[in-house]
């Protein structure tokens, strides 16, 4: 008999047998059969020896996310060497995650819910408790497109967002401001969740072209003048 390609001391017979089975068992299997004419050697056998496996801590209780920040959900296992992770949302398996994390990229309002862990191999399984996962509305903000004038303007830059904090670049905390001169122009917005968005505006102020035909000047009918 072979294990991974080099011969095993003293196995010489039709039957290999493991008196007790552990980790250092693993490995690939195959018989040499030798006659005086001819030698044969078997297919491959594969041995893999795991331990249970348990999660040993995990995310715990009620997770409180704002809209669009990234969230992560964790457990930590022990034992085992083969283990495979699902995780489930209101019961039904999230197929984007195959790992002990579930990450969240910009979380929506529409990950909440009630998350389950699951570890298991060929020994057993084993799931966290539940995790509820809340997500609060990040403000909505909008303070239009970048825009450009000639000359002297006032523009009045303003949020629809209620019931909230507001800090503009200029200092201003009002939810308007009015401005006249051209400048990059930002405003954060903080609702009563603690949740945050920003948002900014480029404004190009033109100097307006001088134009200038001369002084005023009386000609003949007779003559011109170019202007």
């Amino acid at each position: 008999w072979q294990k991974d390609g080099m011969d095993l001391s003293g196995e010489n017979y039709r039957v290999l047998k493991f008196p007790f089975l552990d980790t250092s068992q693993n490995g690939s299997y195959r018989c040499r059969i030798s006659s005086i004419d001819n030698s044969y050697i078997t297919n491959t056998a594969n041995v893999i020896v795991d331990l249970p496996v348990s999660i040993k801590r995990h995310t715990e209780g009620i997770v409180s996310s704002c809209e669009k920040e990234d969230t992560l959900l964790v457990m930590q296992t022990e034992g085992g060497h083969y283990n495979e992770y699902t995780w489930l949302k209101d019961g039904i398996v999230v197929t984007s995650q195959t790992d002990s994390l579930l990450r969240f990229s910009r979380i929506a309002l529409n990950d909440e819910g009630r998350y389950y862990g699951i570890v298991k191999n060929s020994c057993n399984s084993d799931t966290t408790d539940c995790i509820v996962v809340s997500v609060y509305p990040a403000p909505q903000l909008k303070l239009g497109n970048d825009t450009a004038f000639c000359g002297a303007f006032t523009l009045k830059l303003t949020t629809n967002a209620v019931d909230s904090n507001y800090v503009w670049n200029t200092g201003s905390r009002d939810s308007t401001i009015v401005v006249d001169t051209g400048g990059i122009y930002w405003l954060r917005v903080t609702n009563n969740f603690g949740c945050t968005n920003t948002d900014s505006i480029r404004i190009v102020a033109h100097a307006p072209p001088l134009v200038s035909l001369g002084a005023d000047t009386s000609i003949t009918t007779t003559d011109s003048l170019y202007l």
